[in-house]
């Protein structure tokens, strides 16, 4: 959920143009994604958007990244084209695979789709780039499924496990609408795990960098002393 709230028709109608626009775009080219957050409580609760959102989220792991980055670079090499692809500045944190915004052209145009990476880890666990707080199961998500939303006329990718997903991000009376207040306070704690899961990755990387240096400083080590043992054999 974004900043901007929209209660209009309009709002709304933009951002499924959007929405539907990109993911029949993924879609074309093979691309697995999937809806969540807002967007996923919105079509499995009401659906439709959540009276009030201003965006809609998608998520998509790593394995997909190069796929999406080739899609959003015709997206944004269309002369004619009615949207734009970015990385968002803030996940530069956590390096530009974090986070990009999808957004019109159009000046009067006020949608926004996000879309997310993930990574897929060895136990089983989807890890996400951006917030410790989005985490979640391979399981829970995959195999996808498509679901079709009459109101919008046309078919998303969703959880393969949509309750259980939804369940973890808004707990189990996900089916009752939250008040603004409880709202606020999510994002304000978001805010903070944003830091913290960026932090993280930075250290993690940085410390498997520090361990590659050690263990190649050791092999050099090793190398140059069986060199030299092996002159002083020779003599």
């Amino acid at each position: 959920m974004g900043v901007d709230e929209c209660h209009d028709g309009k709002c709304k109608k933009d951002n499924t143009d959007l929405l539907k626009f990109i993911t029949s775009g993924l879609k074309n080219k093979g691309i697995d994604y999937w809806l969540d957050f807002g967007g996923l409580l919105g079509v499995v609760r009401e659906g439709d958007m959540i009276d009030g959102d201003d965006d809609i989220d998608i998520c998509a792991t790593m394995s997909e990244h190069d796929k999406i980055m080739a899609y959003f670079k015709e997206v944004n090499d269309d002369p004619n084209g009615l949207y734009t692809a970015s990385a968002n500045t803030a996940s530069e944190r956590c390096g530009e695979n974090a986070l990009y915004k999808i957004r019109p052209k159009a000046a009067d145009n006020k949608a926004l789709l996000d879309l997310f990476f993930f990574e897929e880890k060895d136990d089983g666990t989807l890890q996400s780039l951006w917030t410790s707080s989005d985490d979640t199961k391979v399981k829970t998500i995959f195999p996808t499924q498509e679901f079709l939303v009459a109101k919008w006329g046309f078919s998303v990718n969703i959880p393969h496990e949509p309750e259980s997903r939804l369940k973890e991000k808004y707990g189990n009376d996900f089916m009752v609408p939250k008040n603004d207040k409880k709202t606020i306070v999510k994002r304000v704690a978001r805010a903070g795990n944003v830091a913290g899961r960026c932090a993280k990755i930075k250290t993690h990387r940085n410390a498997k960098f520090t361990t590659v240096a050690i263990l190649c400083l050791i092999v050099a080590a090793v190398l140059w002393y069986k060199k030299k043992t092996n002159k002083r054999k020779k003599k």
